[in-house]
């Protein structure tokens, strides 16, 4: 395949906060398209600029890209606001997109070699295996020192079509990551002095609401949703109270392998994410899922500085380009 196809894509095993750069981190999401540049070096990290576009209506649906023309126009405009000048992105893959399943052994427990991990991918995809990109990542040691393995896999289809955008936009895809693992990459290094409680992470958004823990800094999957169309058009209270009841059914069956569940062990933090969030409704969702909520911003920490001028976008809508930009490991 061409340069920077799925057979030449990196899938996530990490990223070096080390080495002097400037990121740049590109979200397509179902509705927008949001950009951030941030400066990564071993003093800190600092968010330089952030942006999105507004896609028109059926740009993308249900996270396929419909009409590439009218995304690359998109892309284009916020390109040229945002003047950037990098050559290489990482870009997402939404969570309806990927498959990801977590094994916890002691050290060299689940050997990562090819034949191991087709054997467990067969079990959970439909059709070949040669028709997947597939890998594994290490998020860490669990608090009994075992490793956490990650085995993840996304349908070549799906990674060469976001490859083709950035190549058309003028850009070398540095990396392509899953949306929650973007995610918890930037919450991970953005609040690295605080994540000693087991934090629960909800991206509530269209179409599919997500969820994983962050247990001292190790990084569990959880599971994803559709997004009913009775929250997406009123946060009232039995619509909140329903929200809630849906992520603890899937909650206590993701983690029930763990010995976790939402009454016999529930996260001891809540961080609410995703284009439901706002001040009112996280506060609400907290207050069902009876969970304290992260009342700080990611941006302003010992770790992540911000020189962004005064920005509408909020910091729950700019967390995964954030982590997106982590990834990019060349200006």
């Amino acid at each position: 395949m061409a340069k920077g196809s799925s057979k030449n894509i990196v899938f996530p095993e990490g990223f070096n906060v080390n080495k002097k750069r400037t990121g740049l981190g590109i979200a397509l999401n179902e509705d927008r398209v949001i950009a951030l540049k941030a400066e990564i070096s071993s003093k800190g990290i600092v968010v330089l600029d952030a942006d999105e576009q507004v896609l028109d209506s059926g740009t993308l649906g249900n996270g396929k890209i419909n009409d590439l023309d009218s995304l690359l126009d998109s892309l284009k405009k916020l390109k040229k606001r945002m003047g950037f000048k990098a050559k290489y992105v990482t870009t997402n893959l939404p969570h309806q997109f990927y498959f990801m399943k977590r094994f916890v052994g002691p050290e060299g427990y689940f050997s990562a070699s090819l034949a191991n991990i087709e054997w467990e991918i067969k079990h959970h995809i439909n059709g070949n295996i040669s028709d997947y990109a597939v890998s594994t990542v290490n998020t860490g040691k669990t608090d009994n020192n075992k490793t956490n393995t990650i085995i993840l896999a996304s349908h070549h289809r799906v990674i060469d079509e976001r490859s083709e955008v950035m190549t058309r936009l003028g850009l070398s895809l540095s990396a392509i990551d899953p949306d929650m693992l973007a995610i918890q990459n930037a919450i991970a290094v953005a609040l690295s002095n605080s994540l000693e409680k087991m934090v629960m992470v909800v991206d509530a958004s269209s179409p599919y609401t997500a969820f994983s823990l962050l247990s001292n800094g190790v990084f569990y999957p959880g599971g994803f949703f559709p997004t009913s169309k009775k929250i997406l058009f009123g946060k009232d209270e039995q619509a909140v109270k329903e929200f809630a009841a849906q992520i603890v059914k899937v909650y206590n069956m993701a983690y029930r392998i763990m010995g976790l569940s939402m009454k016999k062990k529930k996260p001891d933090m809540l961080i609410i994410l995703g284009r439901l969030a706002d001040e009112a409704f996280n506060n609400d969702l907290a207050s069902a899922l009876d969970i304290s909520l992260f009342d700080g911003n990611p941006f302003h920490t010992s770790t992540v500085k911000s020189k962004m001028k005064k920005s509408d976008i909020p910091w729950t809508s700019l967390i995964k380009p954030f982590g997106l930009a982590l990834r990019t490991d060349h200006d």
